[in-house]
């Protein structure tokens, strides 16, 4: 690892000789200058890899902006997708991961959700789950989140099987000069950013990232330090305009986790610190002929691997991929996007037996059909390959309708799929239960992937100029669902002087699932805008141990905004959000330091969040201040219950300047 860290310095220092360029401001889109028509033009490249409108897209999307990320104060980029409906990704620490997903059938973490940077997967492989807030890049380096809600496998493989989430960053061409930012609060809540652009001349871009983040849960885990979490992060990016029709696009960053404690379903409490991750990103573009190709590295080295008192959850893991994308129109109101793509997974530790390597290769297409101003057909085909559960193909079908200008009709039909992760596959251990007995749990290579099948009908249109509104009501049906569960006989073991329960991770069961989103956006004043969603989600299931894991749901969500922006530079955001009862899966974690259960249920709950901002000049270089308030009304109130923790009051400080 320490060669990782010594290559991405020395690419940080290299782009530094090259500065020395005239200031000037970063540039940022002023999504509040939008009008709603606006608004519902605005270009997504996820639904489709196909920039396209957002009210064009061939499946569910919301698009969190840089300005819908800032306005909401948040500090984590689980909490700037508070407002997008369909989401629940409860707090299970002050950061690392969330409990929850996408459209129902959670899980502690969430597996079944696809995590991209910059189109570029990012999950910790060990388990195959999205690490949102542990990420290289800082939010002030974001331009916007797409947030896909429905299947994504027939675009991005396994497990985007009810939603992808993509960060895409600003390029260093639209951030020249230096911004920086600091938020400050309690508790021990810590937040800052330096960032520098510049070009070398006018085909050569570069950024460089200096960022550090610090938070903190009271009594998180019985056994955790303070804070509970505690990293530094650093990054660079180049782009390289080769001439009028292609360039070199360079990305290298590098996390490093000083504290950092989690805790995990399957495996329990985890000291995660000292998992130093390095990322890595080279694509060249062209745009005739209009081809993609990308390679990408992704090394995580050993955490601390402290949990219930033993050594034996430290782990290293990484992938390397590389994907060719293809985009051409073989006759007129045709657009097809196909391409190939092999990712080499690996992971190594104790309770995995050793090293494991997965090598999956991977092709698809997605096809864009206009038959008139009226109708599109959007069609989306996959094929994967996993060593163990061998091929696997996902397929979306779409109709898009558009009756009158600016209404638009859907009806979507597509297929998705989770592969085993490593733990599931591999992993074994026996820890103690109670008096006399222990929990043997363990992976199989057999476990054949969940499967997902999903219909959607949906609206999206501009209601009056001052109000759009959106609703999607969906049905799905889960084959397959993996889960630890007793299964087998208890037996004596003479070296634990015991009685041994196998827990084995399985194929359990199947389940179904129907509900629905609305939204209105409505343009109040022209300085004040509100918004409002709400989520329906019920699961059912037949088999017994398949039912108590679909109520890990909220049945209903809703979240409202207020927004206003005034001339003279004042903002105010007050957001408020309700989720409805949540029964989790009942865990102790028991340790020499304390013990800690994990799960059970989480009541219906309402929580409010606010911010006020102040734009100013600062000596002619544009400034902010901000105030923000998580949770202002102090509710107590748990998104996933631990007997030891509770969420609290944050109240934050922010001053950004930039030059």
């Amino acid at each position: 690892m320490r060669k990782k860290r010594i290559s991405v310095l020395i690419s940080i220092l290299l782009l530094f000789l090259f500065s020395g360029v005239a200031h000037s401001e970063t540039k940022t889109e002023d999504f509040l200058e939008m009008s709603l028509y606006e608004l519902m033009n605005v270009k997504v490249t996820t639904a489709s890899r196909l920039s396209q409108k957002i009210s064009d897209a061939p499946a569910a999307m919301s698009v969190v902006t840089a300005e819908d990320i800032r306005q909401s104060g948040a500090v984590t980029l689980s909490e700037a997708l508070s407002m997008v409906p369909g989401v629940h990704l409860g707090r299970t620490s002050s950061a690392f991961h969330a409990a929850g997903g996408i459209r129902g059938f959670h899980k502690l973490p969430a597996n079944k959700i696809v995590l991209l940077i910059d189109s570029t997967p990012w999950a910790y492989e060990i388990y195959d789950i999205l690490v949102l807030d542990q990420i290289p890049v800082s939010l002030d380096e974001i331009e916007k989140i797409e947030i896909l809600r429905g299947p994504g496998s027939s675009l991005y493989g396994a497990n985007a099987m009810f939603g992808v989430i993509n960060v895409i960053t600003k390029k260093p061409e639209d951030t020249q000069g230096t911004l920086f930012s600091a938020t400050l609060g309690d508790p021990e809540t810590i937040s800052s950013t330096l960032m520098h652009g510049g070009a070398v001349d006018d085909r050569l871009f570069y950024r460089i990232t200096l960022g550090w983040d610090q938070a903190d849960n009271d009594d998180y885990i019985a056994w955790a330090d303070e804070p509970d979490k505690k990293y530094w992060k650093i990054n660079s990016s180049v782009d390289w305009r080769i001439n009028d029709t292609s360039g070199l696009s360079f990305f290298a960053g590098y996390v490093n986790p000083e504290h950092q404690d989690v805790i995990l379903e399957s495996t329990g409490p985890i000291d995660w610190s000292g998992a130093d991750t390095f990322k890595s990103l080279l694509s060249w573009q062209s745009e005739n002929p209009n081809i993609t190709v990308k390679a990408h590295v992704k090394e995580t080295d050993w955490n601390d691997g402290e949990s219930l008192g033993e050594k034996v959850l430290n782990f290293q893991m990484g992938t390397r991929g590389l994907e060719v994308q293809h985009k051409w129109q073989p006759f007129a109101g045709d657009t097809l996007v196909w391409g190939a793509n092999v990712n080499q997974k690996y992971a190594e530790g104790p309770s995995i037996g050793g090293k494991e390597t997965h090598t999956l290769p991977g092709v698809f297409l997605d096809n864009t059909y206009v038959l008139s101003n009226q109708v599109t057909l959007n069609a989306g085909l996959r094929c994967d390959r996993h060593p163990n559960t061998d091929y696997t193909f996902s397929h979306r079908l779409s109709l898009m309708i558009a009756p009158w200008e600016r209404h638009n009709f859907r009806l979507t039909w597509g297929t998705s799929y989770r592969n085993p992760d490593f733990v599931e596959n591999y992993y074994s251990r026996i820890s103690p239960y109670q008096e006399g007995r222990f929990l043997h749990v363990f992976g199989q290579k057999d476990n054949d992937p969940e499967k997902a099948e999903t219909w959607e009908l949906a609206y999206y249109g501009q209601i009056t100029e001052t109000l759009v509104f959106s609703a999607n009501l969906f049905y799905s049906c889960l084959d397959d669902f993996i889960y630890f569960v007793q299964e087998g006989d208890p037996y004596f073991d003479a070296h634990l002087n015991g009685t041994v329960i196998p827990y084995p991770f399985t194929n359990i069961g199947d389940a179904e699932q129907y509900g629905g989103e609305l939204e209105i956006n409505w343009q109040i004043t022209a300085w004040l805008n509100g918004i409002i969603n709400y989520t329906y989600s019920d699961q059912k299931a037949k088999d017994p141990r398949t039912r108590s894991l679909v109520v890990m749901t909220p049945r209903n969500m809703v979240n409202g905004q207020l927004r206003a922006q005034f001339q003279n530079g004042i903002s105010a955001n007050f957001s408020a959000h309700f989720k409805d009862v949540t029964e989790w899966r009942t865990y102790a974690w028991f340790a020499p330091d304390g013990d800690t259960l994990a799960g059970g249920r989480a009541d219906s709950h309402v929580y409010a969040n606010l911010r006020l901002g102040y734009r100013f000049d600062c000596f002619e270089t544009p400034a902010e201040v901000g105030l923000a308030a998580f949770n202002v009304f102090n509710t107590s109130f748990d998104e996933y219950p631990l007997s030891t923790s509770d969420l609290e009051r944050r109240v934050t400080a922010t001053f950004l300047i930039q030059f």
